[in-house]
């Protein structure tokens, strides 16, 4: 097979279902889309090579490759990605988280917007399990409502996520790869903002995340992202001052976004007791995160 004109980087970690899943809707994608590969990039999975190796059988195609880190890599993606670069064999890379589905024009718009920009992002949007007309728990509900806002980030920071983050070959190489610590695809944004390639969000270039429906692993995830944020405002050098207002706001907003759990649209059909469970879920979050923050603020 010549060379494609994508290489999808996949990195994964312990998430044998999401992996499937994002497999499956690249099978699914349009046949008119342009030639690609797809290289998932496996950061220390408990599961071990073989099983990983079974579900790309299963669910990638023959243009679907397989790689393991290093032994004693950090953890977090901005390892893998780097390493899912350095292989592949296209002049542009998309990057995937491993729990995202592709709409099945994705890499035709790639193709089409390329040319005029060349780092650019998309919206990933939270949605219900296939089957699912409501949602089935406080988890669910609370990632649907309150999951990923890429173009409110986009406006106010010019950054867009790297679970669906598309750029040149040569521009990446410009660049330069994904920190190893800390929020890569913000630090990433940043360096290459510094270099005056603002990325551009294109809003047809959008992935689906289903949603999470174990508050454990949702309360992983924000506790994941209060320690990316500390390390970013540090890198950044805003003002301690700033980031006890930030928590300030945190901890009060369930005040606010409450009014979402008990009208936005998603949650027709719940329960009223669903929707006070999710509320309760929301505070209990909000408030760790604004705990956490202040802990990190104090053991620098």
């Amino acid at each position: 097979m010549a060379n494609p004109l994508v290489s999808i980087i996949i990195p994964h970690k312990d998430d044998r279902q999401g992996l499937a899943r994002t497999l499956d809707s690249i099978a699914a994608l349009s046949p008119l889309s342009p030639a690609h590969e797809t290289i998932v990039v496996d950061n220390g999975s408990r599961c071990g090579p073989a099983a990983l190796r079974a579900i790309i059988d299963q669910h990638g195609s023959d243009t679907t490759q397989l790689v393991v880190t290093p032994d004693g890599v950090p953890p977090g993606a901005g390892y893998p990605r780097n390493m899912g670069a350095d292989i592949a064999r296209s002049p542009i890379l998309a990057f995937l988280d491993c729990d995202c589905l592709l709409s099945p024009d994705w890499l035709t718009v790639i193709a089409e917007r390329i040319d005029h920009c060349p780092v650019m992002g998309g919206p990933v949007v939270v949605s219900l399990a296939s089957g699912m007309t409501a949602p089935p728990n406080a988890a669910v509900a609370m990632d649907l409502l309150f999951g990923f806002d890429v173009p409110r980030m986009h406006r106010e920071t010019g950054h867009v996520l790297s679970a669906n983050l598309v750029v040149t070959r040569n521009l990446f190489l410009r660049i330069g790869p994904f920190p190893l610590v800390g929020a890569e695809d913000a630090s990433w944004c940043d360096m290459a903002i510094r270099l005056g390639y603002r990325p551009c969000l294109e809003p047809r270039l959008c992935v689906q995340h289903v949603a999470l429906d174990c508050p454990v692993r949702l309360e992983v995830r924000w506790r994941r992202f209060m320690l990316y944020r500390r390390i970013h405002w540090i890198e950044s050098d805003r003002s301690d001052l700033a980031w006890l207002v930030y928590l300030m706001r945190i901890a009060f907003s369930p005040l606010i976004h409450g009014i979402r759990v008990f009208r936005h649209p998603q949650m027709k059909g719940s329960s009223t007791r669903l929707r006070l469970r999710t509320w309760g879920l929301l505070c209990r979050i909000r408030l760790g995160r604004s705990w956490q923050g202040l802990r990190l603020l104090l053991h620098r």
